[in-house]
């Protein structure tokens, strides 16, 4: 509870990928049913805002200042075992006040015990959705959104950093928790509640279920902080806390270090052994000193360190927040909110001619795909059309699926269960490669993220549906390519990992980017800065660059540069199916089809490779360009007709108009959702400086932690299994994580009924043993055979 220095102390007051459309209300209004719903006291006003996620009403406390000029606006958070109705937010509005600030404290999920709290999709949707509240409902300063919260606060402040930079001008994070599963073991060791109220949310503790890790780690911001790369940020903690509070000052540490590498300061970062000595002595080594002094703290600083717009204090304190000194910090900070403005009806026609450029893409290319591998194709006139309409394809009844769901939950990120359950249902023939590797997983009970983890599906590595099923995401986030490639990398992550993932993150950002410029390189550099520094993406954009430059009108000679330079394997799998060769192909279709639509797809067809998934990706940037309206006045023949052959339990009588009509719909919401509105006949969007939303892993680091995470599951599988699945998904993840030759040579009897579990999802042995790549392939088949896995003795189709 606080104290009057505005100090907290334990126990803590008892009393959450990506974004998250949220539709705001109030639901009584602003009049009379508003003051008798409940005027709390210091003039807060309770509201309510509805989340599109999952239809819930979260509450809040809402002030704003009286006046015509716009505010400033501070979101602060309340702690780990508190709701919004936490008695502290009045220290914030006695602040707020004072400076003109409108001020929301909202609920997301409440405490920090049931799986919809602690940093999940819902609570940084909830968190997103008060300062939509605030922008609708009051004049609020775009350049001056600040965010501050304490302990479980600031823990949520820097979830909310990482997942969402672009809302905040400057941020502001007092002892925060960084890292759940080490945080977890602490509390376990020092008998505090808070280790029973996570495993209550995640289902367990983080050292059994894979699974469960898995999820502690997506919520911890400390593996996505540097996502928050330039954003002015603030970490202070007192350097007793862990002693006497309930946060070590480890956590805080940690967490800058992660701002110092993603500013390119990771000089500044804090090493391990003094970390330690920190954490453990309460003291700071001298060479770390001397700390500036600052008459914002009411405590005597002892360590601070910046990185680029980051930076962290540690004070002499324990647990608590220096109110005086956060407010110091934000309010030095302003930035330029730019808006840009379009007419309803442009943007409809540019999202329409998107989805068509993609159609026409994908349909038109399917003649061409895989026909050119080791030279290019010579298509030397082509007119679009589709005389008969378009039909289900998988460059586009994947997404197809996912927005029939995303109109009937109202929401736009479907949570990982629902989107399995949606394969299970609809998407079970006509799919590919690393699509058709995680359909059968499924089977077996494995669900996003794992289906598209590179260690249990050999395709996920280098498999191109990051890019072509990223096209619907960058359609609907029309001039925010934050926002698109948040939502790509949600719905793609279901197949694919590592470089598959950056592409999904490049191609969504550009066709965002599309909405606003038809200079191709402004396009391709938005591109760029939508991936990680060291993806194999921004070496492949600059030499695609640089040879256009050098073969101006030798498109060939270019095509052979790319073909000699990112060939992996000579026109195996990784080559035809993979991202280096075809996101190439894509950018120089683009590049030498010079904003032309006819000779971009054109261009793209002949590039190669698996090519009518480029011609749709390079097909939506210039339909988004051009419009719809062009598309048709061109007098190509196209029929307005979608139909289903293959997507079991969906329309059968679907158009391009009614799949177009989804798309404006979503676009609005997206709109909405990242501060932008409608007003008349005109949308105001947001502008986003495109940026990488989730940097490329550590494989090494990523394989370890999953195989430590699942040993115990797959153990629980072979020894005492509840069921025949978890039998069999113990024995292939145990083939998957090296675990299956010391529960073989351990365990005999157990391992060999595994083994006949496994035997009994045939599917699962086909894609194993016949429809994956190699390298992976290969040593997963060696595995399996070592483990006395018997293999299906003939290919066959497995749909």
């Amino acid at each position: 509870m606080f104290l009057r220095a505005f100090k907290w102390v334990l126990p803590m007051k008892p009393n959450p990928n990506t974004a998250i459309f949220i539709s705001v209300i109030l639901t009584s209004g602003w009049g009379a049913a508003a003051a008798a719903r409940a005027a709390v006291e210091d003039s807060f006003t309770e509201v309510e805002v509805r989340s599109s996620f999952d239809g819930a009403v979260q509450k809040a406390l809402w002030w704003a200042p009286a006046g015509s000029q716009p505010a400033p606006l501070l979101v602060a958070l309340h702690s780990w075992s508190a709701d919004y109705r936490q008695a502290e937010s009045r220290e914030y509005l006695k602040r707020c006040r004072a400076r003109g600030w409108a001020l929301i404290h909202p609920d997301f999920r409440g405490p920090n015990r049931t799986p919809a709290a602690c940093g999940s999709d819902a609570a940084i949707a909830d968190v997103a959705g008060a300062v939509a509240f605030a922008r609708s409902h009051a004049r609020i300063d775009p350049g001056r959104v600040y965010l501050a919260g304490v302990s479980g606060g600031g823990f949520m402040s820097l979830v909310m950093a990482a997942r969402r930079p672009e809302l905040w001008t400057a941020v502001s994070a007092w002892v925060p928790i960084s890292d759940l599963a080490r945080w977890h073991s602490e509390c376990r060791r020092r008998g505090l509640r808070y280790a029973a109220d996570m495993e209550a949310v995640f289902g367990g503790p983080p050292d059994g279920d894979a699974r469960i890790l898995a999820e502690y780690r997506r919520r911890s911001p400390l593996f996505h902080l540097g996502a928050a790369r330039g954003l002015a940020l603030e970490i202070a903690a007192g350097i007793h806390d862990g002693h006497t509070g309930s946060v070590p000052v480890a956590h805080t540490l940690r967490a800058f270090n992660e701002l110092a590498r993603a500013n390119g300061a990771a000089q500044a970062a804090i090493a391990e052994e003094d970390i330690a000595r920190i954490e453990e002595g309460r003291q700071v080594p001298a060479r770390l000193g001397p700390p500036p002094a600052d008459p914002s703290f009411t405590r005597r600083v002892l360590l601070r360190r910046a990185a680029g717009p980051a930076r962290v204090t540690l004070f002499d304190g324990g647990h608590e927040m220096l109110m005086d000194a956060a407010f110091a910090w934000l309010e030095r900070h302003r930035r330029k909110q730019d808006f840009v403005e379009i007419s309803a009806a442009v943007l409809e026609d540019k999202i329409r001619g998107g989805l068509l450029g993609q159609i026409l893409g994908d349909l038109n290319g399917l003649p061409h795909e895989m026909k050119y591998i080791a030279e290019p194709g010579s298509v030397a006139r082509y007119v679009p059309s589709l005389p008969d309409g378009a039909w289900t394809d998988d460059d586009t009844d994947v997404e197809w699926v996912y927005l029939g769901e995303l109109e009937r939950a109202g929401a736009l990120f479907l949570p990982p269960e629902r989107i399995a359950d949606l394969w299970r249902r609809h998407i079970n023939r006509r799919i590919w490669c690393s699509n058709q590797y995680l359909r059968q997983l499924m089977d077996l009970g494995i669900e996003p993220p794992l289906t598209g983890s590179v260690h249990l599906n050999p395709w996920a590595d280098f498999n191109l549906s990051g890019q072509f099923l990223s096209e619907t995401w960058g359609l609907i986030s029309p001039g925010m390519p934050r926002a698109a490639a948040r939502l790509a990398l949600h719905y793609t992550r279901v197949g694919i990992d590592l470089e598959p993932a950056q592409s999904a993150q490049m191609f969504a950002a550009m066709i965002a980017t599309a909405y606003l410029t038809p200079d191709l390189e402004k396009i391709l550099d938005a591109g760029v800065a939508a991936v990680d520094q060291g993806s194999i993406l921004r070496r492949i954009a600059e030499d695609v660059r640089a040879w256009r430059r050098m073969y101006p009108d030798d498109w060939r000679a270019a095509r052979k540069r790319i073909r000699d330079t990112y060939s992996i394997c000579n026109g195996c799998d990784r080559d035809r199916n993979g991202v280096r060769l075809n996101a190439a192909a894509t950018l120089g279709a683009l590049l030498y089809g010079n904003g032309d639509f006819t000779g971009t797809l054109r261009h793209a067809f002949n590039f190669g490779w698996d090519c009518d998934n480029n011609a749709a990706t390079s097909g939506t940037i210039l339909g988004v360009i051009q419009g719809r309206r062009w598309i048709m006045d061109q007098g190509w023949t196209i029929r307005d007709r979608f139909r289903n052959t293959s997507r079991d339990g969906m329309p059968e009588d679907e158009t391009i108009t009614r799949f177009g009509d989804r798309l404006v719909r979503l676009a609005g919401r997206v709109i909405d959702q990242e501060g932008g509105g409608r007003e008349g006949g005109r949308f105001r969007i947001p502008v986003q400086p495109p940026g990488n939303v989730e940097p490329q892993p550590d494989p090494v680091r990523q394989r370890a932690a999953l195989r430590e995470g699942l040993r115990s599951e797959i153990e629980t599988g072979v020894l005492m299994p509840a069921s025949p699945r978890q039998q069999a998904r113990a024995a292939y993840l145990a083939v998957c994580l090296d675990l299956a030759s010391g529960l073989r040579a351990n365990h005999p009897g157990p391992w060999s009924e595994a083994v006949k579990a496994l035997e009994n999802y045939p599917k699962v042995l086909q894609v194993l043993f016949h429809h994956s790549p190699m390298p992976a392939g290969d040593r997963l088949r060696e595995r399996a055979r070592a483990a006395g896995i018997p293999g299906p003795p003939r290919k066959e189709n497995v749909w």
